[in-house]
């Protein structure tokens, strides 16, 4: 009987590495599965982030033209209008016929004003009046 105990007892044991073993195998799997799935989940995520990283760059690389072409665009309008600035301060400060003869009151105007002279401009006024009325119209 001891030795049919013994055997018994040895299969016994066998048995439960048995159970241990599948028992194991069965949570090496579940394991295995999860970290499969986690894998995939970090793939989709990692996809989206570059897809979105790709969407940024491409928006910033359009907004970027687009304000390059704008600061293109002011600088040469801010070109343009100080020409036409120096060229309109050129003509009013240095009139052609700007001699003070006191002859052409279009002239002495256009000097008095530039120079801003307002109290001679006023005395001008008030002096040629008539003058200045013929201007209005």
């Amino acid at each position: 009987m001891s030795t049919s105990s013994a055997v018994e007892a040895g299969f016994a044991k066998l048995e439960r590495q048995r159970e241990l073993i599948a028992n194991c195998t069965a949570l090496y799997k579940e394991l295995s599965d999860h970290f499969s799935s986690v894998e995939r989940c970090l793939e989709l995520l990692s996809e989206s982030v570059c897809s979105n990283s790709r969407i940024l760059d491409i928006s910033t690389l359009r907004k970027l033209s687009f304000l390059q072409r704008r600061k293109e665009s002011i600088d040469g309008s801010v070109d343009i209008a100080m020409a036409r600035v120096e060229k309109l301060r050129r003509s009013y400060v240095y009139p052609p016929s700007a001699t003070g003869d006191g002859t052409d009151l279009p002239t002495i105007l256009r000097t008095l004003c530039a120079k801003m002279d307002s109290d001679t401009f006023f005395d001008l006024i008030v002096s040629s009046r008539k003058e200045s009325d013929l201007l209005r119209k």
